[in-house]
C-alpha cells in the first residue's frame, strides 16, 4: 500500500482517513471472498433465445448456444417446464432463470462444464430460527468496453443506473445524478443554456460553438458534442453508464475525464406493453412520461416514448434592490433606469422541456439486427441566473430584470445501429447519427445591480452534426478477443451572438449615455457573426484482450485521431446603435446579423479578409454612415493529431473478486478562437488500481478505484473582466479566451457499495476522496489583480496582471463527498411500501480557478465590513426522502421531497461582490411532489 503516499491531502487527518478507507476496502475484498469460488460465473455475455418448453430440451438449447457441456439426470428435469429465456446475459443468469422455482441447482466447473443436481434439503428449523430470504443484488450488464459484460467483470470505474434507479432518485436529467455517482459534478450556464459536466475534478468551462468538454456524451453509441445537448430529459432508458477516467481508446475524442453513455430502451418483439407516469409538485411542477411498445410483426417492433417536464421559476422578480444591503443604493431615489424593472415577466430557473422518441427494432434473421430512433427535444424555459447569496441566505431568491429571459431550443436527432454476425461469430457494426439543433435566447446580464445595462442574446444558432462508426468484433468466447474500428464526424455551426451595453442611463437622457463597446456617444452592441465554424474528426482504433489463463488477462488498445477546427467568415463587430432593449431606434440594426452595407472595415481588416487571415484591433477610422465596424477577422484553421493508448492487467482474486491495474492516455483537441488565437490540446495520463467484488452470496457489491491523473495543457476559459474605476464592479468585458494550465494533477479514491442487507433492506453508498491541484498555471486576473493571488515574478507579468495559480484547486472539486441511500420495503398483501432516505455530505469547494476566499474590510463599498468565502461553497449536507406504494395490480404512487432542509448550495459564481460572497448559481430549493404510474401489460 505504499502507493497511498501519492495522495497528499490538505491535512494529516484527511491523509489518514484516505489510507484507512483504502485498506478497509482491500481487506473486505479479501476477507469476504474466501471460499467464494464455489460457483464459477462465466465472464462472457451470450445471446440466448430459448422458447418455453420442457426443461430437458431447454438445457440442450443452453448447451448449444453457450457452447458448454451440460451434465444432468433426465429423471431430475422431467417434471419441469422452462420459461422463455431471450436476450444478452451471462450463462449463470440464464441458468438462474431456467431453474427458478425448481428443486434444482447447478455448478460451473473451471472447464466450463455445467452440472445440474438436486438441492439438498436442510434440516428443519423452528420459525424463530428461519431467517427471511435476502434478495441478491441484481446483475448489471454494461457496454463500457463495447462488449456486453457484467458490471463486476468490467475492469473500468463505471456506475450503471437503469430506469428504475433513475425513477428512484427522481432524476429528470443527468444533473440529478451528481450525488450517486462518485466524482460527478456539474453546473448550468445562463447565457448559453449549457450544462457543464465534470468528472474527477475536471470539467468543461468553455461554452462557445466549437468548444469541447472532457466528458464525452454518447446516446445509443452516437457522440453528442454540444453542451446544450447534455441537458436532455432522461426517459424510457435501458441504462446510463458513467465511465470515470480517460476513455479515448474506444470512445474517442474529448473523453479525458470520462464518458457518459446513455442507452435508450429498445422495442421488444415479445408483446404489447405501455406505461404512463404523471408527476405534480410545488412551483406548479408538472411532468409526464409515457411509453408504448408494439410488435408489428414477429421480426419488427416499434416503441413510442415521450416526456414533458415544466415548473415555474424558483426565482422571483422584484422591482429593485433598494435598501437590501450595502451593495445596493439605499433608497429608490438613488436608482437609475437600469436598476428598476417590471415584475410581470417569467423569472429565471423556470423549466419547460418536452421530448418525443420513435424507435424501431428489426430482426429479419438471427444474424442481423437494426435499431434506429428519431428524437425531438424542445426547451422553452428561462435558464438560470446568478443570485445574491446574502439575500438567498435570508430566504429571498430574487432578481431584477429589464430584459425578458427566454430559451427557444430544439434538437432533432436520428440514431442508427446495424449489427451483422458472420458464421465465424465475428460481428460487424455500423453506427450512424445526425443532429440539427437550433437555439434563440435572451439573457439579462446586468440583473439591475451595477447601474449599467447589459443584455446578451443569441439571435440565431444552428448546429448540424453527423457521425459514422464501423466496428468489427470477434466472439466473446475467444481467449484472444479483439475489436477494430474507424470513426468520422463533422459538425457545422452558424451563430449570431450579441451583447447590448450601456454604461449608464445618461441621467434619463438616452442620447447622453456611453458604452465601452463604442467611443461614439450612446449605447452600443458587440455582435459576433460566425456563419461557418466547423469541427471535423477522423480516427481509427483497435483493442485486444488476451486470457493468459483462467484468472489473468491482459488488454492493450490504441487510437489515432486527427481533428480539424476552422472558422470561415467569422467577424467580431462593434456597432454604435443598440439592436435591442431600451435603445431601439429607427436606424437600429435590429435582430440578427447586420447587412453588408451596414459594416465598415478599415484597410487592415480588408486586407485580412481578402487573404483569409485573422486580424485584430480593427478601428472605425474613416467610417462613413455605416452602423458597425469590423473589430476582428476570425478566419482561421488548425489541425491536431494524437495517438492515445491503454494498457491493463486483470487478475481474478476469486470467482467473485476481480482486481485490475491500468495506464491510459486521453486527448482533447485544441481550440481556435477569435482573432486567430489558438489553445493547445489537452492531454492526460491516468494510472489506476481497481477492485470489483461480489460478496455475501451475491448480496453485497463492493467496487473501488484508486487513481492518479496527470494533465498537460489543461484547458480553461473565461472572459477577461476589467474594473476601470476601482470599485470592484465589472465595467468592461472581452471575448471568451481559452488558456492552458501547463500541468495539473488529480488523485483520488472512489468506493461504491450496494448491499441487500435483508430481503427488505437495501443500502447504496458512493464516496469520493480527491486532491485536485494546478501544478503550473499562470493567467491574468484583469479584474482584481493581485488582491487574491500574487503576481508572477516578472515586470511584464505584473503589467499584464498575470497571477500565479499553481497550487490552486479547479472549480467544484471537493476533497471528499459521500452519499448514503437506505431503502426499506414493507410487504403487504396488496403490494409493497418502500421508504427511502438519501443523505449527501460534501466538503467545501471553490467556484472559480482563482480560489478567491476572504475580502478585507473597507476595500469595496459593496462589502464595507469585508466578506468571507467569496467564491467558495462551504461544506454542506442535504437530504432527499420518498415513500412509494407499488400495487400488485401494476400501479404505483410515490411521494417525495428533495433538499428537505432547503439548503442553499452554489455550483458557480459571478463577480458581483456582496457581504455574503460573489453572486452565484444555486441548486434548486426544497421541492416536493407526487407521482402516479401505471403499467399496461
Amino acid at each position: 500500500m505504499a502507493s497511498i503516499s501519492l495522495l497528499p491531502m490538505k491535512n494529516a487527518c484527511v491523509r489518514t482517513l484516505l489510507k484507512h478507507v483504502f485498506l478497509l476496502v482491500m481487506s473486505l475484498g479479501s476477507v469476504f471472498a474466501v471460499g467464494a469460488y464455489g460457483r464459477n460465473e462465466s465472464e462472457a455475455v451470450i445471446q440466448f433465445d430459448i422458447p418455453a418448453q420442457p426443461l430437458d430440451a431447454a438445457l440442450l438449447n443452453v448447451s448449444a448456444q453457450a457452447n458448454v457441456d451440460v451434465l444432468v439426470s433426465s429423471t431430475l428435469v422431467t417434471p419441469y417446464k422452462s420459461p422463455v429465456i431471450k436476450g444478452e446475459m451471462t450463462l449463470s443468469k440464464a441458468l438462474d432463470q431456467l431453474l427458478q422455482g425448481t428443486a434444482l441447482t447447478y455448478k460451473i466447473s473451471k472447464q466450463q462444464r455445467v452440472t445440474i443436481s438436486a438441492i439438498k434439503k436442510p434440516q428443519p428449523k423452528t420459525l424463530s430460527e428461519t431467517p427471511k430470504a435476502v434478495k441478491a443484488i441484481e446483475e448489471v450488464i454494461v457496454t463500457a468496453t463495447k462488449r456486453a459484460t457484467d458490471l463486476q467483470k468490467t475492469p473500468i470505474a463505471v456506475t450503471a443506473l437503469n430506469q428504475a434507479n433513475l425513477n428512484q432518485y427522481q432524476a429528470k436529467d443527468i444533473r440529478n445524478l451528481t450525488d450517486v455517482v462518485p466524482g460527478l459534478e456539474m453546473t448550468n450556464t445562463g447565457e448559453q443554456s449549457a450544462l457543464l459536466v465534470q468528472l474527477r475534478g475536471i470539467g468543461q468551462t468553455n461554452i462557445t460553438e466549437i468548444a469541447d468538454g472532457p466528458v464525452a456524451l454518447h446516446i445509443d453509441g452516437v457522440y453528442s458534442p454540444r453542451a446544450q445537448g447534455a441537458a436532455t430529459l432522461l426517459y424510457d432508458l435501458d441504462r446510463i453508464e458513467v465511465l470515470r477516467g480517460p476513455q479515448g481508446t474506444l470512445f474517442g475524442r474529448n473523453a479525458t475525464a470520462g464518458g457518459i453513455n446513455i442507452q435508450t430502451e429498445k422495442p421488444k418483439l415479445e408483446s404489447v406493453s405501455a406505461e404512463l407516469a404523471v408527476t405534480l409538485g410545488n412551483y406548479e411542477h408538472e411532468a409526464l412520461k409515457a411509453t408504448v411498445n408494439i410488435p408489428v410483426t414477429e421480426t419488427w417492433a416499434l416503441r413510442f416514448a415521450g416526456a414533458l417536464d415544466k415548473h415555474d421559476a424558483y426565482t422571483k422578480l422584484i422591482n429593485n434592490y433598494a435598501g437590501l444591503g450595502p451593495q445596493y443604493p439605499a433608497t429608490e431615489a438613488e436608482l437609475n433606469t437600469y436598476q428598476k424593472a417590471a415584475t410581470n415577466a417569467q423569472g429565471p430557473d423556470a423549466d419547460d422541456q418536452r421530448a418525443l422518441r420513435l424507435s424501431s427494432y428489426w430482426e429479419p434473421t438471427e444474424n442481423f439486427h437494426w435499431f434506429a430512433s428519431l428524437e425531438h427535444y424542445l426547451d422553452q424555459g428561462t435558464s438560470v441566473t446568478e443570485l445574491d447569496p446574502t439575500l438567498v441566505a435570508r430566504g429571498m431568491r430574487v432578481t431584477v430584470s429589464d430584459t425578458p429571459s427566454f430559451i427557444d431550443l430544439t434538437n432533432n436527432t436520428f440514431r442508427s445501429r446495424m449489427d451483422y454476425t458472420f458464421a465465424n461469430e465475428q460481428t460487424l457494426s455500423y453506427i450512424a447519427g445526425t443532429a440539427v439543433m437550433r437555439r434563440e435566447q435572451g439573457f439579462d446580464q446586468d440583473m439591475g445591480r451595477s447601474g449599467n445595462y447589459e443584455q446578451r442574446r443569441t439571435d440565431n444558432s444552428t448546429f448540424r452534426f453527423r457521425s459514422h462508426e464501423l466496428q468489427l468484433i470477434n466472439s466473446d468466447k475467444e481467449h484472444l478477443r479483439w475489436i477494430v474500428g474507424a470513426f468520422a464526424s463533422q459538425e457545422r455551426n452558424d451563430i449570431v451572438y450579441a451583447i447590448d451595453q450601456a454604461d449608464d442611463d445618461g441621467h434619463g437622457d438616452p442620447t447622453k449615455t456611453t458604452s465601452f463597446i463604442s467611443d461614439f456617444g450612446g449605447a452600443a452592441t458587440a455582435i459576433f457573426v460566425q456563419p461557418d465554424r466547423r469541427v471535423e474528426s477522423k480516427a481509427a482504433f483497435a483493442q485486444i484482450t488476451y486470457d493468459v489463463n483462467e484468472r489473468n488477462r491482459f488488454t492493450a488498445g490504441v487510437r489515432h485521431t486527427r481533428d480539424t477546427k476552422s472558422d470561415e467568415g467569422g467577424r467580431s463587430l462593434n456597432c454604435r446603435v443598440t439592436g435591442m432593449g431600451p435603445y431601439l431606434t429607427n436606424d437600429s440594426i435590429g435582430h440578427g446579423a447586420p447587412k453588408p452595407h451596414q459594416i465598415y472595415a478599415d484597410a487592415g481588416a480588408q486586407a485580412a479578409i481578402a487573404a483569409g487571415l485573422p486580424y485584430d484591433d480593427g478601428t472605425h477610422v474613416g467610417i462613413g454612415d455605416q452602423v458597425c465596424w469590423t473589430r476582428q477577422v476570425n478566419d482561421y484553421s488548425a489541425t491536431w493529431k494524437n495517438t492515445s493508448g491503454l494498457l491493463r492487467y486483470e487478475y481474478d482474486v476469486h470467482a467473485d473478486v476481480m482486481s485490475y491495474a491500468s495506464v491510459a492516455t486521453g486527448f482533447k483537441s485544441g481550440h481556435i478562437q477569435d482573432r486567430g488565437n489558438e489553445a493547445k490540446p489537452e492531454e492526460v495520463i491516468n494510472y489506476e488500481l481497481g477492485l470489483k467484488s461480489t460478496l455475501l452470496d451475491g448480496n453485497l457489491r463492493l467496487n473501488a478505484a484508486l487513481y492518479q491523473a496527470d494533465y498537460t495543457n489543461l484547458q480553461f476559459s473565461d472572459r477577461d473582466l476589467f474594473d476601470t474605476n476601482g470599485d470592484g464592479v465589472v465595467d468592461r468585458v472581452t471575448s471568451t479566451v481559452v488558456r492552458n494550465a501547463a500541468a495539473a494533477t488529480v488523485k483520488g479514491l472512489e468506493v461504491e457499495i450496494d448491499w441487500a442487507i435483508t430481503g427488505n433492506d437495501y443500502v447504496h453508498f458512493a464516496s469520493a476522496l480527491m486532491n485536485a491541484r494546478f501544478d503550473n498555471f499562470q493567467t491574468p486576473d484583469t479584474l482584481f489583480g493581485n488582491l487574491f493571488n500574487p503576481y508572477v515574478d516578472s515586470a511584464s507579468g505584473r503589467a499584464a496582471k498575470i497571477v500565479e495559480l499553481s497550487g490552486n484547486a479547479p472549480v467544484r472539486a471537493p476533497d471528499w463527498k459521500f452519499t448514503l441511500v437506505y431503502k426499506h420495503d414493507f410487504e403487504l398483501s396488496s403490494g409493497v411500501v418502500s421508504a427511502q432516505t438519501k443523505a449527501t455530505f460534501s466538503d467545501e469547494y471553490f467556484l472559480d480557478i482563482y480560489n478567491r476566499t476572504n475580502l478585507a474590510a473597507e476595500i469595496f463599498k459593496s462589502a464595507p465590513n469585508g466578506a468571507k468565502d467569496l467564491a467558495v461553497q462551504k461544506a454542506y449536507r442535504s437530504y432527499d426522502i420518498s415513500l412509494r406504494y407499488e400495487s400488485n395490480n401494476n400501479w404505483a404512487l410515490e411521494g417525495f421531497i428533495k433538499n428537505v432542509t432547503d439548503q442553499n448550495i452554489k455550483t458557480s459564481s459571478g463577480t458581483f461582490i456582496t457581504p455574503g460572497g460573489f453572486d452565484a448559481i444555486f441548486l434548486p430549493p426544497r421541492t416536493f411532489g407526487v407521482t402516479l404510474s401505471y403499467q399496461f401489460k
